[in-house]
């Protein structure tokens, strides 16, 4: 799955994403750390509470992208916390 927002918006506000790209298979964890060698992630790999990992990057455009997939249960991810405890 592959969703776009108004890209202008998302980087003139500072909120939200301009890409949320849903991923199949396991490999997420793998693809993570890949990008995370090129790019700093500026969140995850996380387990949301509704049950998929998410990880974010920015890209060098400055656009945000949120890539997301299941993952078993078995695979150790963090959980999200939620933004209250964030802000503490």
């Amino acid at each position: 799955m592959l969703q776009c927002a108004d890209a202008k918006e998302t980087i003139e506000s500072g909120d939200g994403w301009a890409v949320y790209l849903r991923a199949s298979g396991e490999d997420l964890l793998e693809l993570a750390t890949a990008i995370g060698r090129v790019s700093p992630l500026i969140r995850g790999p996380e387990r949301m509470f509704y049950g998929l990992v998410e990880f974010e990057v920015v890209d060098p455009d400055g656009y945000h992208i949120c890539v997301s997939g299941p993952l078993p249960e078995s695979v150790n991810v963090p959980c999200a916390r939620e933004r209250e405890d964030a802000t503490r």
